[in-house]
């Protein structure tokens, strides 16, 4: 609030949320050129980024469908906060002309995506002149270089007593070896939407599906399903993670498919396979598991021989491709698993 902007954002309603505070701020240094304190910082930032937001319409094509659904819905908030902007612009003609002039879609992308990306979390005290959104962004020169690694073990976090933001490691660094951090366990369909890369392995790796995927598969129609089984999952949340893992199907999925398999129409026999420990499947469960999984397959945007040397890929592109192909192997090692069980 002690910006040039200060002043109008503190009139403004409706109140914008801590993240258009921090991009507009942004945008406004950005413009200002070497008159910014922020200059030698704005300078060796990205100038544009390898998420979703930024892929053309048909490298969105390219991605997976839970990672394409995920890009959309990113892509829709990004309009819609772009959109919320500008109606702050048109308030702030008069004392920021050059700002409301110049901004655009591209300068808010810019800036929503330098903080999705690069800010660290920091809670900080709630601004009677913002929304009432939690504010937990925070951008730190230097510190955001560094890169993610699933092996990496850190405690991070901003110390109150020094007051400093304090990376320890747990592991171990020689000298002039590359620092890594860690963003968490995620998988690789979360680090391209929500950060522009993928692993070449991460063992957080899994492929999402939803109950509209699984009441596609042609089997479905031939269980005794219904829509008290449906409405029986969504009331115990086991659609949260109806997912395939390196190891095998989750156990969300492996109930999802025992209750919708259930000969019985009895609520009270939809509980006992909800709470049994059990996770054996039986023979119409493999099927149905078998049958999904192969409908699952066939639904993947590209193919593998598209991987062929003399395909010319984009950057994005090439990175979906990653996604697809390893999704699609962890598919196929679940599927030889049951069909060989």
């Amino acid at each position: 609030m002690a910006s040039d902007l200060g002043a109008d954002i503190q009139r403004y309603i409706p109140r914008l949320s801590p993240l258009l505070a921090l991009c507009i701020y942004l945008i406004n240094e950005q413009l200002k050129g070497v008159d910014s304190f922020w200059h030698p910082y704005i300078q060796v930032l990205p100038t544009d980024f390898t998420t979703p937001v930024y892929y053309s319409q048909e490298e969105l094509q390219w991605l997976p469908t839970r990672a394409r659904q995920a890009a959309m819905e990113q892509i829709q908030t990004v309009t819609r906060q772009y959109l919320e902007l500008k109606e702050f612009m048109s308030n702030i003609i008069k004392s920021h002309q050059k700002l409301a002039e110049t901004f655009s879609y591209e300068h808010f992308r810019w800036a929503w995506c330098v903080v999705n990306t690069r800010s660290v979390y920091m809670l900080q005290p709630r601004c009677q002149f913002l929304s009432n959104e939690i504010d937990h962004y925070a951008l730190a020169p230097y510190l955001d270089l560094l890169n993610h690694s699933v092996d990496a073990k850190v405690d991070a976090g901003y110390n109150y007593d020094t007051k400093r933001y304090e990376i320890i490691t747990w592991t171990a660094y020689s000298k002039y070896q590359q620092v890594y951090i860690n963003y968490g366990p995620h998988n690789n369909t979360r680090l391209l939407v929500e950060y522009g890369f993928v692993l070449p392995s991460n063992c957080h790796n899994a492929v999402q599906f939803d109950l509209d995927q699984i009441k596609s598969n042609p089997m479905f129609s031939s269980i005794n399903s219904s829509d008290k089984k449906l409405d029986f999952i969504r009331e115990h949340k086991l659609q949260s993670d109806l997912s395939c893992l390196e190891d095998g199907l989750s156990w969300n999925l492996i109930k999802t498919l025992q209750i919708l398999s259930s000969p019985s129409p009895c609520l009270e026999e939809w509980k006992r396979i909800l709470f049994e420990e059990s996770t054996n499947l039986t023979l119409i469960v493999r099927d149905f598991a078998i049958s999904f999984l192969n409908w699952a397959l066939q639904q993947y945007p590209t193919k593998d021989e598209q991987c062929c040397p003399n395909f010319e890929l984009s950057l994005n592109q090439q990175m979906c491709m990653t996604l697809t192909l390893q999704e699609k192997e962890i598919i196929n090692q679940t599927l030889d698993a049951l069909q060989s069980g």
